[in-house]
C-alpha cells in the first residue's frame, strides 16, 4: 500500500468538520467559530506507540496507525478518533478564550451588536465600535477579527429572529 497523504486526508477532515452539521453543533454548543478551523486548527499524523489520538488547543494528532487499512477504512471506521479529539479542541479552545467562555458575556456581545445593527448602523460602523472591546482579549488580531465576525453572524440572527 503507497504511503498515505497526510497533507489530503487532513484537508478532507477539516473539510468535514466544517460542512458536517452534527460538528458545526459542537461548535455553537461551546461558542467558537468554526473558521477557527483553518486559523487555529493544525491536523497531522504522526506515529504514536501507546494511544490512537490527542488533542490540545491547537492541534489534533492522529496515529499514522488509523491508516493501515486505507483512506477509505479511515473515514467509514475510525473517525470517530477525530470527533472524540476535535471535542477536546473546542473545549480547550473555550477554556483559553476565558472572558468569552462566558455565555452572558458572548450573549451580551450578541445583543449590543444586533442593538447597532437595528439602529440602521453598518457593518464597519460596529465593528469600529464593538471590535477594539473584543481585540483587547486575544493575542492575535486575526482570530479577534473572525470572533467579531462570528459574533456579528450571530448578531444579525437574533435579529431576525426578534
Amino acid at each position: 500500500m503507497p504511503r498515505p497523504d497526510y497533507k489530503k486526508i487532513s484537508k478532507k477532515i477539516k473539510s468535514i468538520i466544517k460542512n458536517d452539521s452534527y460538528i458545526r453543533a459542537m461548535f455553537r454548543e461551546e461558542n467558537i467559530c468554526a473558521n477557527e478551523i483553518d486559523e487555529a486548527l493544525d491536523i497531522r499524523f504522526e506515529k504514536m506507540d501507546d494511544r490512537h489520538a490527542q488533542a490540545n488547543s491547537k492541534e489534533i494528532v492522529l496515529n499514522s496507525k488509523l491508516l493501515a487499512d486505507g483512506e477509505e477504512d479511515f473515514f467509514k471506521n475510525k473517525f470517530h478518533y477525530v470527533i472524540h479529539e476535535l471535542n477536546h479542541w473546542i473545549n480547550r479552545r473555550a477554556e483559553k478564550k476565558w472572558y468569552f467562555n462566558d455565555l452572558e458575556e458572548i450573549q451580551s456581545f450578541i445583543v449590543a451588536i444586533s442593538w447597532e445593527i437595528y439602529a440602521g448602523k453598518n457593518k464597519d460602523e460596529i465593528y469600529n465600535k464593538i471590535f477594539p472591546i473584543i481585540k483587547g482579549h486575544f493575542k492575535k488580531q486575526d482570530m479577534a477579527k473572525s470572533f467579531f465576525l462570528c459574533l456579528y453572524d450571530k448578531a444579525k440572527n437574533y435579529l431576525d429572529k426578534s
